[in-house]
């Protein structure tokens, strides 16, 4: 049940990833949009940072979270089937499997256009997943280490 749930966690997350993916061009800007002023009306100022990059810094930070997270979730789900060390290796080809799929998808999608770039940026969300769990693992065997270890 745990791993169906698992499962059924990751098609939820693509449905997320494919609902944007399915907007037209006019609809995706007007989201993209939307975060932009709901970023400035919580202080957040875009223009004094990126100028007229504003969008695209949004457009492309959205395509590196959503594969980050999809990234943990695939790890999650291919833990459990596989105990060895190449899980990562296989949650992250799954995950990048997945981006070059939406990005086909995307050549179907009235004003898109599927993008090598973006894979590209869906991978470096990828690779801060991975990044973020070898951080995290190290700091946890390391500390476990020195809990257990006494100085003499």
């Amino acid at each position: 049940m745990k791993n169906l749930l698992k499962f059924l966690l990751i098609i939820g997350w693509m449905i997320v990833i494919n609902s944007f993916s399915s907007q037209v061009g006019v609809e995706s800007s007007k989201t993209s949009g939307f975060v932009f002023t709901l970023l400035t009306s919580i202080g957040v100022d875009l223009n004094s940072m990126f100028g007229n990059f504003s969008i695209l810094v949004i457009r492309k930070s959205a395509h590196m979270f959503v594969y980050f997270v999809l990234f943990f979730l695939n790890f999650n789900f291919i833990k459990d089937f596989l105990v060895n060390k190449y899980n990562l290796f296989y949650s992250s080809g799954l995950s990048l499997a997945l981006a070059c799929l939406d990005e086909y998808h995307q050549t179907f999608v009235p004003m898109r256009a599927g993008s090598i770039i973006d894979v590209g940026v869906d991978m470096i969300g990828v690779l801060m997943g991975v990044i973020l769990f070898l951080l995290i693992r190290f700091l946890r065997i390391n500390c476990l280490n020195n809990l257990f270890t006494t100085n003499k």
